[in-house]
Order: C-alpha cells, then structure tokens, then sequence
C-alpha cells in the first residue's frame, strides 16, 4: 500500500492539538516506518494476532494501541505491548487486566467503552454504569483509565455530532477529585503534613498562610494553589497594637508590605522555575476591587490572568489537564 505523504501530512497539521492514532489492520510495517517517518507516533490495532506480528518486526520509537475488541483470555499477551487499551467493555476483562498487569509490575492505561447509543450490535457499558465503574476501578491499583470510548452509529456523520457530545457531557459529569487524598493542617504536624504531601501522587493540603514559607514542596506536587483571602496580619494581633507608636500608618507602612510579601511567598509555592506551570486562584476580591489592588497585581505582572466564576476555573483546569496529557 503506498503511503501519500502530503496527505498524512496535511491529516497530522489539522491535528496538531489532538492525538493522532494511525488504524494499521490493512497495512504491514514497511508502511508503519514510513508513516513513523512523517510524524505518525502511534498506531492502532484491532486484533491480537496481527498485533503481535506487527510488534515483533518493529523496532522504532512509536506506541502500539489496542483498539478492538479484547477478549479476556488474550490480554495476558498484548498486556505490556500496547500503551492504551481503547476498548474495555466488562468487568471481566477489567479483572483479566489487572491481573495481567500485576504480573508484569505495571500499570495498564485503558478506555471505558460506553455505548451511548445503545445499540444492541455494540459492544460498552451503558452511560448510568460508568459513574459505578469508576467507582469500582479505585480498587484496581495496576489500571489507569485515560477516558470514555464510543463507537458511534453509523449513520450520515452530521448525525453522529449528538453521540460524541454526549460522551464528552458524561465524562465531564464524572467526579474529578474522588481519588484524591485530603490533608488538613495539625497543630505541631506542619513538617509530618508536608511529608506526607509529598509522599501522594493525588492530593489538596488544607492550612493557613503558615504554609507558604519554610517548607520543602517537591517541584512535582502542586499544580494549583488557591488563597482564600490576602494574607493580612489580623488586626486583633498584638504585634499590629505595639507597631502603632512606630508607623505613621501602621497598615500602610508594615501591614500592607508583609501582606504583599505573604503573598508573593504564596505564589512561590506553585512557581519554583521557569518550566513550572500551574493554577493560582485567589477568592478575595479585594484583589481586584481596593485601593492598594495595583500592590499585589504587581505580583501577577507575569502570570496570564483570568477573573471570572468557579466554572471558568473548572474549564481551565480541564483544559490544563488534556495538555499535561498530551506533554
């Protein structure tokens, strides 16, 4: 089969922000190297035996995915061949995956397949089970699940667009941080707290602004910071009283200064080099609403900023997501 070079690039250029997986049932891997060649980086098979024959004779850098249907008694041979398994359909073949990917002391990436349509010729676990299968697969510590699979109808492709909307809406309803680990602040445990922070692949650390200065945070574990309110000293402090004979105004000359300087301490949490990326989200207003806003926004001047409700955070963490996914 001759491989049309301008097309697969043209195909890879549309795609740029998407991932790109190559079907290959019909090709050999003369075709695969060459199509490796023009930017192709994973390719797509559908049966088990053809998989296997194609993976011994290859020797580049790309992935192998699994994208038929998998029966359980053959994913002892596929398990640590392939780098995503797109078409799980049962609880069966979940326990033969877990099963086989112990074995090899690995974690096996995986699809869920819903059939969205519920058609009688296809193959998923119907949408009002995938919020249980989730569930379920937090006791399977060798599976990772990457998202949600549909074959659409086939039908006129204008009136798929509805299937694939609703999958997309389905995925979005699951809940995103139920297999995270909640740490909150002890008196006299702040260094144990951090340690065990560090120890978590998932988790949200709860405390005050103590926190934010003389603690070791791997560069890794925070990718979101969130200030429920500046840092101000608060005003019942006796320290704020005995400054009041020092200061012309004492908020102005040390409140505001050691707040700003809290603040930026804060930011430093998240952003420890020039490769770190992540969120930083304030709740108080006063951020943007009072009279000395221009001190901390000074603070921001090289960070891009949003204002807007929880929702549009929940968008831009979503979309943070699918690019570290992608990275």
């Amino acid at each position: 089969m001759e491989v049309n070079k301008l097309e697969v690039k043209k195909i890879i250029d549309e795609l740029k922000d998407a991932r790109l997986v190559a079907a290959t049932k019909y090709v050999g891997i003369e075709e695969i190297n060459k199509l490796e060649e023009l930017g192709v980086k994973y390719f797509g098979e559908n049966r088990v035996q053809a998989l296997l024959e194609k993976y011994e004779k290859y020797d580049g850098n790309c992935e192998f995915h699994m994208i038929g249907t998998l029966q359980a008694n053959k994913v002892k041979y596929i398990i640590d061949k392939v780098s995503l398994i797109h078409s799980v359909d049962s609880y069966s073949l979940i326990n033969e995956i877990e099963k086989q990917a112990k074995k090899h002391d690995i974690v096996a990436k995986i699809l869920i397949q819903v059939n969205i349509a519920k058609e009688e010729s296809k193959h998923g676990f119907k949408s009002e089970e995938i919020e249980e299968v989730f569930s379920c697969l937090k006791n399977y510590p060798h599976i990772k699940v990457e998202g949600l699979m549909m074959m659409a109808p086939n039908i006129e492709p204008e009136k798929t667009r509805k299937y694939f909307k609703q999958t997309q809406e389905l995925l979005n309803e699951l809940p995103e941080f139920e297999d995270y680990v909640v740490l909150t602040q002890q008196q006299n445990q702040n260094y144990k707290i951090v340690q065990q922070f560090n120890s978590f692949n998932k988790a949200i650390l709860l405390g005050t602004g103590t926190f934010f200065e003389g603690f070791d945070f791997q560069s890794n574990g925070i990718k979101c910071v969130m200030i429920a309110k500046l840092p101000f000293m608060n005003q019942n402090n006796t320290k704020y009283w005995l400054m009041e004979s020092e200061f012309t105004s004492t908020f102005k000359d040390y409140v505001l200064p050691d707040a700003v300087t809290r603040f930026r301490q804060g930011l430093g949490r998240l952003i420890r080099s020039e490769n770190d990326k992540g969120i930083i989200v304030s709740f108080d207003d006063r951020l943007i609403r009072s009279n000395y806003k221009q001190f901390f926004e000074q603070s921001l001047e090289s960070y891009r900023q949003n204002k807007g409700d929880i929702k549009q955070f929940s968008s831009i963490l979503k979309k943070l997501k699918k690019e570290d996914k992608r990275n």
